[in-house]
């Protein structure tokens, strides 16, 4: 079962379009993930690291972001920032296997707008997905 923590409600601007990122390490985590969105019937766009989603928002206009808090190089909090720097109103969700270490403070500084605590439910990430596009503002 998913284990969300929100922390803010998302303001994504009502010109972009249904896509989203997701940003993890771990091939098998990206292909789960991704398929499972697809599936909701969202666009999909996968990032084994954070150097690579920051430049997929550089091109791309995406409505939600998901990203693992443990990256190599680039965090998670760092790939938050830059996706809220780059686009403004985006949604971001983040993963990890050590929600209970993260400070609200931290999340919230980041943008962050959801924690989920790995192991998670694939569903219940679609449908928290959801309910973080229909905030439009």
């Amino acid at each position: 079962m998913t284990q969300c923590h929100e922390i803010s409600r998302a303001k994504t601007s009502s010109r972009s379009s249904e896509s989203v990122l997701v940003v993890d390490d771990e091939p098998l985590v990206r292909w789960s993930v991704k398929n499972c969105l697809v599936k909701a019937g969202f666009r999909v766009t996968t990032a084994e690291s954070g150097e690579v989603a920051v430049d997929f928002l550089k091109s791309g206009d995406f409505r939600i972001v998901i990203t693992d808090m443990r990256l190599p190089q680039m965090d998670g909090f760092e790939v938050a920032r830059a996706a809220k720097k780059t686009l403004g109103f985006v949604g971001v969700v983040m993963i990890t296997a050590f929600a209970d270490d993260v400070p609200l403070s931290q999340l919230h500084n980041a943008g962050i707008n959801c924690l989920v605590a790995k192991p998670f439910g694939l569903i219940e990430l679609a449908e928290l997905v959801k309910r973080l596009t229909s905030h439009t503002g």
